[in-house]
């Protein structure tokens, strides 16, 4: 890989750590793991971003289950050398990059949507109905 393009993936990567409504998921090249990088389930919807916190984790695709807890929170700028090495020398793969959820109620057809996928509504606001996983959908970064 040329310098060129490895600045270029650094730069991607500081763009995306940089915005707390994106949710990054790399996958390593036999496809056994994904890392989740986004913003903490406590985030409440705030224009005080000092109030948010990001973390990351690990899924194991095979057995289907994340395999450590969030790693705790972190300053985007210290993660972009990780995640730019992951993709750089490790071959990781962007797998998704999504900037935020919709979500349909389906007893009463209400719809929300909203930016941090981790702070999704858990019933619906109208009739109170449980939300399962299949009603939420992410919406992709184009």
């Amino acid at each position: 890989m040329s310098v060129d393009s490895s600045d270029l993936i650094r730069q991607q990567v500081e763009q995306y750590l940089s915005n707390k409504d994106l949710e990054i998921e790399l996958v390593d090249v036999n496809n056994e793991y994904t890392i989740v990088y986004s913003t903490n389930i406590l985030a409440q919807e705030s224009d005080d971003t000092s109030k948010l916190t990001r973390n990351y984790w690990i899924n194991q695709n095979k057995n289907g289950g994340q395999i450590s807890s969030p790693w705790g929170s972190y300053e985007h700028i210290q993660q972009v050398p990780l995640l730019a090495n992951l993709l750089i020398f490790a071959k990781y793969k962007i797998k998704s990059v999504s900037n935020g959820w919709k979500i349909s109620c389906k007893k009463c057809g209400h719809g929300d949507h909203g930016p941090i996928w981790r702070n999704s509504p858990k019933s619906c606001e109208k009739c109170g109905t449980q939300f399962n996983t299949d009603d939420k959908v992410k919406t992709l970064l184009s």
